[in-house]
């Protein structure tokens, strides 16, 4: 199993390759091809690039990274546990940040939203998508928080909170993307599962 890379700085070099790629593949027609983009718009751009370099452009399956890993987890680990959509967090946040608790152990974290629930639901809006990137980016971030660390930083410590919280108040049901990718990197170690993948996702 190998990686080609195609680089270019020019978008419909790079929709050539894939529509080469696409025209060479030796699968069957009847079996789906993923593709994944980060929008909807790239999407439908390709969908148009590929059905003038084809003539037609069916049984793609578009996606984004996020939707591989959660077919991913449905097809490695089941429906048990659900992943944190970033809806399911916000209320949660906002919920964290009415807490006595909170308010009293970060003071001048409260004292921004303190009576105005418009700055509050903003505030669990900005710490949902913060979260979200650290899911991404800053996983050591998350994997510390996970394991109840405190990483030294005074700056972050209401942070860590509203996540320690959070993840407490959900419960074991829920598993965050750090969770998520560290059992799915475990499980597609085994050859089997990897031929189970290939099968499934070509």
């Amino acid at each position: 199993m190998a990686i080609f890379l195609n680089v270019s700085n020019d978008l419909t070099v790079l929709s050539g390759k894939l529509t080469d790629a696409l025209r060479n593949r030796k699968a069957d027609v009847f079996q789906p091809q993923w593709l994944v983009t980060q929008t909807e718009g790239m999407n439908a751009w390709l969908k148009q690039r590929i059905a003038t370099g084809l003539g037609i452009a069916a049984n793609i399956h578009f996606c984004k990274p996020t939707d591989i890993i959660s077919r991913l987890h449905l097809m490695l680990i089941g429906p048990g546990k659900t992943l944190m959509e970033k809806e399911i967090m916000r209320w949660h946040i906002y919920s964290i940040l009415a807490e006595e608790g909170f308010r009293k152990a970060h003071p001048e974290i409260a004292a921004y939203y303190e009576g105005n629930d418009i700055r509050q639901i903003a505030l669990a809006d900005q710490m949902t998508d913060l979260f979200d990137q650290y899911q991404v980016y800053r996983d050591d971030r998350i994997l510390a928080w996970n394991t109840s660390l405190d990483l030294g930083d005074p700056d972050i410590t209401w942070q860590s909170r509203i996540w320690r919280r959070m993840k407490e108040l959900l419960g074991d049901e829920f598993i965050d993307r750090t969770q998520l990718s560290a059992e799915i990197i475990r499980r597609i170690k085994d050859p089997q599962v990897q031929e189970q993948i290939r099968r499934k996702m070509p």
